[in-house]
């Protein structure tokens, strides 16, 4: 399953506190309709086989559809800052080989 880092997960709680008060809408990723091999996010609420990443409260904070899981095993979900740019990225795990 997609590894989600701590910074990421602070910062996807913070982004739900400034959207929304429902605490059933969590951050669903979904893949871009516009652009392939990219991924975007949006507020959604849990439906059945989703893959959902709790906070350490035991809250949902981030939804993936059973298709796009698949897609994103070994995968990892960061939140990364720069002076040029800051957000949201899915890296591939180094494997060591």
């Amino acid at each position: 399953m997609l590894k989600v880092t701590a910074t990421a997960k602070e910062k996807i709680v913070e982004t739900l506190h400034s959207k929304t008060e429902d605490p059933e809408v969590a951050v669903r990723i979904i893949p871009s309709p516009s652009t392939p091999n990219r991924l975007k996010l949006a507020l959604d609420k849990e439906k059945e086989g989703d893959h959902v990443v709790r906070n350490e409260d035991g809250k949902k904070i981030l939804l993936i559809g059973s298709d796009l899981a698949t897609s994103l095993k070994d995968m990892v979900f960061d939140y990364q800052q720069s002076p040029q740019e800051s957000g949201f990225v899915v890296l591939r795990v180094n494997s060591g080989t």
